[in-house]
């Protein structure tokens, strides 16, 4: 049986030759997830939400990884 890949992947030549995006920069600051972690920690009844292995997906899309519980 054939696998259908829903998704086309096309590899970025110049992702390891741009050192720095001042857009990334301008979006994405240095400390950004750390004081959003910390802001969301402050909500009351947070808790953080397990992850969830998508093996059958990751197979499908032709990704590796982990197995699930490792």
């Amino acid at each position: 049986m054939k696998t259908t890949r829903p998704i086309g992947w096309i590899e970025n030549k110049h992702a390891q030759s741009i050192e720095s995006s001042t857009a990334v920069v301008e979006l994405l600051p240095p400390g950004i997830s750390r004081q959003a972690r910390s802001f969301h920690r402050q909500l009351p009844g947070y808790k953080m939400s397990p992850l969830k292995g998508l093996p059958n997906l990751a197979t499908m899309l032709g990704l590796g990884g982990h197995p699930v519980g490792i």
